[in-house]
């Protein structure tokens, strides 16, 4: 059971969305690229000439050419395999969506693929290497540079010439990621920040001050998340105060990445020709997060798979896009805050997807059709009405009325 939001806590987290925005912030983490590669679309030209000429003879009447066709052709019908990862809510989303697109394209079709999240990049991965990758596809931060790089991807830069695409009110921060050489090779469309989601219910049976109300009072750092990590395990219970892994222990570089910013320390140097683990800052965040598992005790270690909706999560480091998931908690009351802050500040990470179309794919133009709607209005307004927890690269999503009024994120007037 969740109530969200008064105003002053609605603006805090406004503030943290559009901070994010406006310092022109990348995603941070290990997987970093500089992008490339070239894809024009194809232009489909048609014209036909008839003329008739006669002869020496008598001037004779020639026989009237039949006259052309008015109707246009009707275009040949296209099946289209779109992939993505998820729940029931994203699917049920784009069936919505793939409905209203069939309307003005009744002759492209849309399969949707849902692939699990821990299998997604390696069975994707395998697809292409196959020849059987679907034509339009999300990826997820660390996905990109993979693909990119390999150049697999459909340029798309074409479509900031598309007057629907409105460009303008897109941050551009967040199409750097998807962009390589000043072309653009797919578009973003949610950038979820880190929080942290806790257990309100077993801090009220402590008597422990929330997240919420330490953040209020300027004093929710690491040393006051480590002390209630603390309070909140019980192992009698099977219940930890805190996770950071999420997605499974292979996405064990976001886990860290949080703390490493917080601390001021990073994977590698800004070139990525040093390792910079071994600083004393990198020391430090690697000291707190090993801490939090071998030596307190307060975290699940590799292997456990304990999640935070078994109410055996204290405080669990999530995506806002967990949003979805966490609503159909009915157990216990739970309540979100943002992360801790370290020496370097609250370090706080974002998720990145984006929807790209396949470079191989046999439909390139048709693929490109259906990637369209991602930025347009309606099918934004569509997105934020199914409650799926994304959020948005679009400016005017977060005009304060907009916010205010967003059922996605649960906030009500």
């Amino acid at each position: 059971m969740f109530r969200f939001f008064y105003n002053e806590d609605m603006k805090t987290l406004q503030e943290l969305f559009e901070s994010a925005f406006k310092k022109k912030l990348t995603v941070k983490g290990v997987f970093r690229v500089k992008k490339r590669v070239v894809l024009p679309l194809t232009l489909l030209l048609a014209a036909g000439v008839l003329s008739a000429c006669g002869g020496n003879g008598p001037e004779q009447t020639s026989p009237a050419a039949p006259a052309a066709s008015t109707t246009a052709e009707a275009p040949k019908n296209v099946a289209l395999k779109f992939a993505i990862w998820g729940n029931d809510t994203h699917k049920k989303m784009y069936e919505d969506m793939i409905a209203r697109f069939r309307e003005k394209n009744p002759h492209i079709s849309v399969e949707i693929m849902i692939i699990p999240f821990a299998d997604y990049q390696q069975k994707l991965s395998i697809m292409q290497a196959s020849k059987t990758a679907p034509d339009v596809v999300w990826l997820a931060e660390r996905m990109i540079p993979q693909f990119l790089t390999a150049g697999q991807l459909l340029d798309v830069t074409a479509l900031k010439a598309d007057a629907a695409f409105k460009f303008d009110d897109v941050y551009p921060s967040t199409l750097e990621l998807l962009s390589k050489d000043g072309n653009i090779y797919g578009i973003p469309f949610s950038t979820p920040p880190a929080m942290i989601y806790y257990n309100k219910t077993l801090f009220k049976e402590k008597g422990l001050a929330t997240p919420t109300e330490l953040y209020k009072q300027g004093k929710w750092n690491y040393d006051e998340f480590l002390k209630a990590a603390k309070a909140l395990t019980d192992s009698s219970k099977g219940v930890y105060g805190t996770n950071f892994v999420r997605n499974g222990w292979g996405n064990w570089p976001d886990a860290l990445q949080s703390v490493f910013n917080a601390y001021g320390a990073d994977f590698l140097s800004k070139d990525g020709a040093k390792l910079t683990l071994n600083s004393k800052e990198g020391e430090q965040a690697l000291d707190v997060f090993s801490g939090m598992i071998f030596k307190d005790k307060v975290h699940p270690k590799p292997g456990d798979q304990t999640t935070f909706d078994t109410g055996k999560i204290a405080m669990q480091k999530e995506l806002f896009s967990y949003m979805g998931k966490a609503k159909a908690i009915k157990d216990f009351e739970w309540d979100i805050a943002p992360l801790p802050a370290g020496p370097a500040g609250t370090g706080t990470t974002m998720g990145y997807a984006g929807v790209v179309g396949m470079k191989d794919s046999k439909n390139p133009k048709e693929a490109l059709e259906f990637i369209k709607p991602e930025f347009r209005k309606r099918i934004r307004m569509r997105w934020r009405s199914s409650r799926s927890g994304s959020t948005t690269v679009n400016k005017w999503e977060w005009d304060q009325r907009n916010f205010e009024t967003n059922i996605h994120m649960g906030i009500t007037p």
